[in-house]
This record gives structure tokens, C-alpha cells and sequence, in this order.
């Protein structure tokens, strides 16, 4: 808020905001999304983190993909056939051109909308050059028949098979990461009612306790 005194006056004003009221917080709220690009970028540079991507649109790349094949009961006023892996494509290099942009390099991975994937969607990724993608927990637990037991802080009490890494079985492979559900809800949606330094605190304790297991 210091770095924006009009903020703060918006703030206080509760009501009857005019046009130009609103152009300003929308301008301040285009200002503070560049600064944390940058952010980004300069921890990125620095080799603090790794930054993903999203399909451009945030589309459902199965969908997109392969239609007919997905498991859908009633197809009533949905086409019974649809596919367009141009689109798809379209989706991921639009995505690639941003990134390239605004980090001035390519990224490793990429994190698809909604967790969704098919086997023709880690086909695709691949080919298009990416390393690794994140998939939730549920798709594994599916697939392996095994499902994932927490103690009651919601720690997994075998966090072996979940925070392995998995490649796809095709000539054109790719690592899969399996994202806990768990912690991704807290960080969606539940460290936001808590006390910052707290949430920082659990999270952290969280996860040490998996890095005991390895």
C-alpha cells in the first residue's frame, strides 16, 4: 500500500467510486502483476526457483484432444465427436511464446489446467520439448489402486509411492509429478485464514517430516 498513496485513499473511500476510480485500480492492479513477473524472473535467474507454465486459454487439454474417448454417460447437447490437436498445439505454443517473453528462456514443465491429462496429452508435451508435468494425487491413486492414508495434520503416513517420479511408458516420455492434495488445498485455500508466519511454520514442518522418509 506505501507504494501506491492513491490505493490507500481508494481504500478508505468505501463507496461511490467513479470511472476514473476504477481505471486507477485497475492500472495499479497491472503495475503490481509486472512487478511480480519480475520478481519471478530475477529468483528464477538466480536459480531460487522454478517457474512454470499453463496451456495459454487454460483449456482442458484432453478435450481438446481426444473427445470421444473420455468416459462420458450422456452426451445430450454435447458433440458425440470432437478432436483438434491443432488447437491443442496452438494452446501450448502460445503458452511457450509468452513464457519466452517475459523469462527470456524456455521452461521444463508444464503444469496443466485443472491437473487434467491423457496419454496423448503427455505425448503432445513432450514433443513440444517439456520435461515434466504435475498431476493430482487422485490420477495416481487410480491408477495403482492404492489409496493415500494421512495422520490427523493430514501427513501421509507413507509417502513413498506418491513422491516418486513416474515416466509414461512411450516413445516420446515424460516425467510425471504427483502433486499432494493436500498441501495444495492449504495453499489455495487454507493458509489464507491463517497468520502468515504460521502458515509458513507449518508448511515448512510439513515438509521436513517427508524429507525424514528419504
Amino acid at each position: 500500500v506505501n507504494d501506491y498513496p492513491d490505493l490507500k485513499d481508494l481504500f478508505f473511500k468505501e463507496k461511490n467510486y467513479t470511472l476514473d476510480d476504477r481505471n486507477k485500480i485497475y492500472e495499479i492492479q497491472l503495475d503490481i502483476i509486472k512487478r511480480i513477473l519480475l520478481e519471478y524472473k530475477n529468483y528464477q535467474d538466480e536459480g531460487r526457483i522454478e517457474v512454470s507454465t499453463s496451456p495459454y486459454y487454460h483449456p482442458i487439454m484432453p478435450l481438446l484432444i481426444d473427445f470421444k474417448g473420455k468416459e462420458i454417460k450422456d452426451f445430450e447437447n454435447l458433440p458425440e465427436n470432437f478432436s483438434n490437436n491443432t488447437d491443442a498445439k496452438m494452446q501450448i505454443d502460445m503458452a511457450l511464446e509468452k513464457y519466452q517473453e517475459v523469462f527470456d528462456k524456455k521452461p521444463k514443465g508444464m503444469w496443466l489446467s485443472e491437473q487434467c491429462i491423457c496419454p496423448k496429452t503427455a505425448e503432445l508435451l513432450s514433443k513440444e520439448g517439456f520435461i515434466w508435468t504435475v498431476v493430482d494425487e487422485g490420477i495416481l491413486s487410480k491408477s495403482i489402486k492404492k489409496e493415500f492414508m494421512r495422520d490427523f495434520e493430514g501427513n501421509l503416513e507413507n509417502p513413498y509411492t506418491l513422491m516418486t517420479n513416474y515416466k509414461t511408458k512411450n516413445k516420446h516420455s515424460i516425467n510425471l509429478i504427483f502433486a499432494d492434495s493436500f498441501f495444495a488445498n492449504l495453499l489455495n485455500f487454507g493458509y489464507g485464514n491463517y497468520d502468515s508466519k504460521i502458515a509458513a511454520n507449518d508448511l515448512y514442518d510439513k515438509i521436513k517430516i517427508i524429507q525424514c522418509f528419504f
